[in-house]
């Protein structure tokens, strides 16, 4: 079902609606609709009494910290306790970002009494006029780097699409003693993680991707990158793989558009000196290998031609492709452009014409 919402929303959605989950008392399950934070937040007013009700993070956000620790008695300096914490990640934001301007802060508190023991709980939101998080992942990246000493900070609320933040006026459905308050509209939108971007400079996370091996990129591939104009930090992966992820949102082939929220990423082909864009959304989907541009491609080609050369393999030698068979790029490199144009055979690799 949120899998069904959040294609819904990336799809069809309107640029002021969310994902929310409404929490079931009974069942514990959760189902989920597309609203505005206004209509979320109607329905908190409306059921006062029992509000289940979580944001659906997937777009870009602002910062928000989940802290917490136990307690045998409500202390006397829980909320100084906190200011310490807010304190100490605005300095990293303006260490990190130089964000001079005074950020928006909003709080709220389901502290409380939790199986004989108080516990002091808070949710805080930072509203930068200068920066805000691509995504919850990214905003888990800075909180994990900037709080790791601080154990009241929770670094897990933080996870990728689709994670579940409690809204002002809820409380869980196996607590339902313990609401997040003051509840009321400015503190409900102020708690709002997903805000408009306006403008802001976005911060995205590093992306991880599977099987990333600690051996330095060479040089002549990062060239190649480099025309891509990707902007992510190159890891080798995989035998013969490098992959550089996308910064800026990319139109996916896939679909013919670009997400709501997801970031492309380039796979190189460090023997063919092809490339193809890999996309979180549609990972089962399959890509097409794409050339680069042809001059980048032969000053990368005479460096692995040296390279063959200098491990005693058969030196490679550059010449056209025949119009029948395709050539192997380890062996013969890429053809002399037609036209400016390298045609790209069946199996993969460059040809003057197709296969």
């Amino acid at each position: 079902m949120l899998a069904a919402a959040l294609r819904h929303l990336d799809e069809n959605g309107q640029p002021d609606e969310r994902v929310y989950a409404f929490e079931k008392p009974a069942s514990k399950s959760r189902k989920f609709k597309i609203m505005t934070a206004e209509q979320a937040w109607s329905m908190t007013r409306a059921n006062s009494r029992s509000s289940h009700i979580y944001e659906v993070l997937s777009g870009p956000c602002d910062m928000y910290l989940d802290i917490e620790w136990m307690v045998q008695s409500a202390p006397p300096d829980e909320h100084e306790r906190v200011q310490s914490i807010v304190q100490h990640v605005l300095s990293c934001l303006r260490d990190a970002y130089g964000d001079s301007h005074s950020p928006k802060i909003t709080l709220a508190s389901a502290s409380g009494v939790v199986k004989g023991r108080y516990k002091c709980s808070w949710h805080v939101h930072i509203s930068s006029a200068r920066v805000c998080w691509a995504n919850a992942a990214a905003v888990g990246q800075f909180v994990r780097s900037s709080c790791s000493g601080i154990p009241e900070v929770d670094k897990v609320p933080y996870a990728g699409k689709g994670q579940n933040w409690r809204c002002v006026g809820s409380s869980k459905a196996t607590d339902p003693t313990r609401k997040l308050s003051p509840v009321d509209h400015q503190t409900f939108l102020g708690c709002t993680v997903q805000q408009p971007v306006a403008g802001r400079a976005l911060v995205y996370p590093v992306v991880d991707v599977p099987c990333a091996l600690d051996v330095p990129v060479p040089a002549h591939i990062r060239l190649l990158a480099d025309t891509l104009g990707a902007g992510g930090e190159l890891t080798m992966c995989g035998t013969g793989r490098c992959v550089v992820p996308f910064r800026e949102l990319q139109v996916c082939e896939h679909v013919g558009r670009k997400h709501r929220s997801n970031h492309q990423y380039a796979v190189i082909n460090t023997g063919s000196l092809m490339w193809k864009m890999n996309c979180h959304s549609c990972s089962d989907a399959i890509s097409s290998w794409r050339v680069f541009d042809p001059a980048a491609v032969r000053a990368a080609f005479v460096v692995q031609r040296e390279s063959y050369h200098a491990n005693a393999l058969p030196p490679p030698t550059l010449q056209p492709a025949c119009a029948v068979t395709c050539m192997d790029m380890a062996m013969h490199g890429p053809p002399p452009a037609r036209d400016g144009v390298v045609v790209q055979c069946a199996d993969g690799v460059y040809g003057q014409v197709p296969c």
